[in-house]
């Protein structure tokens, strides 16, 4: 998600600070204590890692709030499934994946969210799938998975037998 991809740049804007060029590259394979370590350094914030933890944190719950849209089709293809029992499987908290169903207007097409987070699951589990199935109460050779092109954990669950 491009969002993702630009959040370092867009905490430091917030801050009216101007990020390096290849920042993002930089901060791309570091975790996030790593990433705020990095740029309390780079930027000398007088932050703790802990504030800037929670800035980003705010940065991220913004697009959510605000941003995100729906990708071409998305709407058509749930309008046609509309009947069809749907569970969303998601790593993003409760709180921001139901804000940005919600905002987008699409929801109400969808029996239920599943977050990674509530489960103490992850996508690359298949336990998270199995407890979808579960809750929709329909036979597993019924049942399809739509995966996220850009999601190798989803796509490692669909492997181990989901």
């Amino acid at each position: 998600m491009p969002y993702w991809e630009n959040v370092a740049c867009d905490f430091l804007k917030g801050l009216g600070i101007t990020p390096e060029p290849g920042l993002t590259e930089t901060v791309k394979s570091m975790s996030l204590k790593e990433s705020s370590a990095y740029m309390r350094d780079e930027y000398a914030l007088s932050m703790t890692d802990e504030e800037i933890i929670d800035g980003i944190n705010k940065t991220i719950a913004s697009y959510y709030y605000n941003d995100i849209t729906l990708k071409t089709g998305i709407l058509d293809m749930l309008r046609a499934f509309d009947g069809v029992k749907k569970y969303v499987c998601t790593l993003t908290p409760p709180n921001l994946s139901r804000a940005v169903l919600e905002r987008n207007g699409i929801l109400k097409y969808f029996d239920g969210v599943l977050s990674a987070v509530d489960c103490g699951l992850n996508k690359s589990s298949p336990e998270i799938y199995e407890l979808a199935l579960k809750k929709l109460g329909t036979p597993k050779k019924y049942t399809y998975i739509a995966i996220r092109a850009q999601s190798p954990s989803a796509l490692r669950a669909r492997r181990r037998g989901v």
